[in-house]
């Protein structure tokens, strides 16, 4: 399978990846798509997909997968991403096949041939022909990632070649400040157009997303896997001045509003789900349950996680994030008496003071509501071009346009 475009030399590609990692820009971890190259290290975190991995005429006798079912979880960092994607890849498996990680991350897409102008110019999205159509041709890749990723599984099947089983359903996840604006629409009018399903993960709790973040900067650790074994002591809570912190809440309330907004307008009733990450920790279980219903399957008869499925092991199993974390609002920062005063009367104050449970069974729209409510009783939409929470072109890959590099790598 192709991936990218025409690469620069493997060496300069790699150093460019490597020098944006080690200045602070990108982050990720990465492990290779084929099971059999350690299947077991889910220390490197993410699919990485290099050219000429899966040789594709080695099935060309084969069915090759097609009409399954698409589906892409639309998130953002600190709403339980990792928990879901993991969750889902191990009860898929055998059904279908789920990336681990963000395919639409910059270093990512630069490890898989893609000249980081490229990258820049989809991000920022100034020409919006130009982007779209950069996501475009990156949708085509990463679902064929998957149908590869599936085959390597699969493709040898005496029951697959026989038609007694296939690929189901496939799916990744996108992070909101992956994609924005116009070409966020194009591409919800894409899922519409394909028949794409959208699930939208989101942290109901905005106040304790905001402090998630913040502790994870203080502490280096931003997912559970990564504590030590037998680690008691948590990290020291931050201290945080309010006022920064409200402007900030606000903002996000309106970042997550506008997406809301674009998918309900964009996508058929019966193409998009809401879920929150309350919902999922506290649902045992019902909630990746009712993902696996959307997308198709019967999550009680088939797509159960089992340890071995179609006779193939189920190595997508052998690790899965254990839970989701549910530390008190109080234990997230040091100031906590100051920044509850300050935060009184709103959703995510009832959530912090009553439980996951106050908003686990609270409708879908009750919960979008609250994302368009900002202090005094403005609505969001007004203020729709105001947010302030960056693109990642704004930070990481706009100076690449300003200053014309990364022109020497692929055109």
């Amino acid at each position: 399978a192709g991936v990218g475009a025409e690469a620069a030399p493997v060496d300069a590609r790699r150093l460019l990846s490597h020098t944006f990692k080690a200045l602070g820009f990108l982050g990720g971890w990465h492990r290779r798509l084929d099971p059999a190259s350690d299947p077991h290290d889910c220390e490197r975190w993410g699919d990485v997909y290099e050219p000429g991995l899966v040789n594709r005429a080695r099935w060309k006798n084969v069915p090759w997968p097609e009409g399954y079912q698409k589906f892409v979880v639309v998130t953002s960092q600190r709403s339980g991403s990792t928990f879901l994607m993991g969750e889902l890849r191990s009860r898929l498996f055998g059904y279908g096949a789920v990336d681990l990680g963000e395919p639409f991350l910059g270093d990512q897409m630069v490890e898989e041939g893609w000249a980081p102008r490229e990258v820049a110019e989809m991000m920022a999205g100034a020409d919006p022909e130009a982007a779209w159509a950069l996501v475009e041709r990156r949708l085509g890749e990463v679902f064929g990632h998957l149908e590869d990723q599936f085959m390597l599984t699969y493709g040898d099947s005496a029951l697959y070649r026989a038609g007694e089983m296939g690929m189901r359903a496939a799916g990744f996840k996108l992070m909101k400040n992956q994609i924005q604006g116009e070409t966020f629409d194009r591409f919800v009018a894409w899922c519409a157009q394909h028949n794409v399903k959208v699930v939208q993960l989101v942290r109901a709790n905005l106040l304790e997303q905001v402090l998630s973040e913040k502790a994870a900067a203080a502490s280096g650790q931003f997912h559970s896997f990564e504590s030590k074994e037998g680690e008691e002591e948590q990290p020291k809570a931050p201290e945080l001045p309010v006022k920064p912190l409200r402007y900030f809440y606000n903002d996000m309330s309106c970042w997550h509003a506008r997406f809301t907004a674009q998918l309900e307008a964009g996508l058929p009733p019966e193409d998009y789900s809401l879920l929150t990450y309350e919902g999922m920790t506290v649902s045992g279980g019902r909630a990746v349950d009712d993902v696996i219903h959307f997308v198709g399957l019967d999550p009680e008869t088939e797509a159960k996680g089992e340890d071995v499925v179609f006779g193939a092991d189920n190595w997508a199993r052998v690790w899965v994030p254990q839970k989701l974390h549910t530390t008190p609002c109080s234990a997230r920062v040091a100031n906590w008496d100051e920044v509850a005063a300050s935060f009184e009367g709103t959703l995510s104050m009832d959530i912090c003071q009553h439980g996951y449970a106050a908003v686990a069974e609270m409708p879908a729209a009750e919960v979008v509501q609250a994302f368009r409510a900002l202090d005094g009783g403005q609505q969001c939409p007004q203020f729709f071009e105001r947010c302030k929470v960056q693109n990642c072109a704004d930070s990481r890959w706009a100076p690449l346009l300003a200053q014309g590099e990364g022109s020497g790598a692929a055109a």
